[in-house]
């Protein structure tokens, strides 16, 4: 090529020529990979994965890697050779159909490009309640002083909703901060979290507000594991849509299968104040069987909404360990017990569905109710 005088129409036709030539050489490397996978080649080896396996011999990265071994087990690459699509598109048409999308939704991906296709197939990708947990399970902050002691760096994950509303409250603190002193927007983020550590208050107030889409199609097809959203932000599933519709402030957007909206949700707290007031009277701190913690006290549905109603005999005071306990979440996730008398029981379930059998479960203390007056 050294020498040649390129003109522009052919540096773009080459370049289309190289990325098919590659897309080419994948599909073959996919095939062999799935040839290496049905003698064991892997295991032989010693390797833990057949992606470890491919990222050492092919000294790739573990998500290259990874995006063969999906090729390799759809057994039909054929759309690569014929150089209708490239790699990555191939690989992201693939994700899509793990999903179980529908032949419509396949056909409609070839409408986008990379990145519409990207949030097109994040969109149908279902968010089950074990995901959920394994993310909240997942869950880390570490922190990592200098040797001279004079900086820290930390790192960490979070749940998608519990880090969109981090993000948020940090963007809206730091936005207070004057430009002069902090002139980018990593300096305002930073200040905001110590800020927010040393107890300021939101300047805004109304506290930081939740905005779910929600795909009409898609969450009833899937039960809500798929097509529910952040707006802009990360995708959630069941368990945590009921979190945000139980105790966040809140505006859900429905879209149509033809993509309009089918209405907007009043933004407001789900738990009136003096409601909210009542409940942390009656109960006297945290509900949960053997627990004296009074720090963060919050009022939580214990059947979530909108399957259980706003009222003080389905709510019931949680410390902030608590409310964020999935074993507590369960144990709040049931429908009422009957008395024997047939009346039914605020008591909750002593049988939660979602957590370990092995850890023992917490009960919820049931209060007298106490002469307050809600109106």
């Amino acid at each position: 090529m050294e020498g040649r005088d390129w003109t522009p129409d052919e540096i773009e036709s080459e370049l289309v020529r190289l990325e098919a030539m590659v897309a080419r050489i994948r599909a073959v490397q996919a095939r062999l990979i799935d040839e290496a996978d049905r003698f064991r080649l892997p295991f032989q080896d010693g390797a833990r994965s057949l992606v470890d396996w491919v990222s050492a011999r092919l000294d790739v990265t573990s998500s290259t890697a990874s995006d063969l071994v999906r090729l390799s087990r759809c057994h039909d690459t054929s759309d690569m050779d014929d150089r209708q699509v490239t790699f990555d598109r191939a690989v992201l048409r693939r994700k899509l159909a793990d999903t179980g999308a529908s032949e419509e939704a396949m056909e409609a991906s070839d409408r986008f490009d990379l990145a519409g296709l990207r949030r097109f197939v994040a969109q149908h990708r279902r968010v089950g309640r074990a995901d959920e947990r394994q993310a909240h399970e997942e869950r880390r902050l570490v922190f990592e002083e200098s040797l001279d002691g004079e900086t820290t760096r930390f790192w960490g994950r979070l749940a998608g909703t519990d880090g969109a509303v981090v993000r948020e409250a940090l963007s809206r603190l730091g936005d207070t901060i004057p430009r002069d002193t902090a002139p980018t927007r990593a300096q305002r983020t930073a200040d905001a979290l110590v800020m927010l550590c040393q107890g300021e208050a939101d300047p805004a107030g109304g506290g930081v507000a939740a905005v779910v889409t929600v795909d009409a199609r898609l969450a009833a097809a899937t039960d809500g594991e798929a097509g529910v959203a952040v707006m802009s932000g990360p995708r959630v599933g069941p368990q945590a849509l009921e979190e945000i519709l139980c105790s966040g402030t809140i505006e859900v957007v429905g879209i149509a299968a033809d993509g309009t909206p089918l209405g907007i949700g009043r933004r407001s707290g789900k738990i009136p104040p003096r409601l909210r007031r009542y409940v942390l009277a009656r109960d006297g701190g945290c509900t949960v069987d053997g627990c004296t913690s009074r720090y963060r006290l919050e009022v939580h549905h214990r059947l979530p909404y909108p399957h259980g109603p706003t009222d003080p005999d389905n709510l019931t005071t949680l410390c902030w360990h608590h409310l964020t306990s999935p074993s507590t979440a369960a144990a709040t996730d049931s429908t009422p017990n009957p008395h024997p008398d047939g009346s039914a029981s605020s008591h909750p379930s002593k049988t939660p569905h979602r957590s370990p059998p092995d850890r023992p479960q917490p009960v919820l203390r049931i209060p007298a109710a106490i002469p307050l007056t809600v109106n």
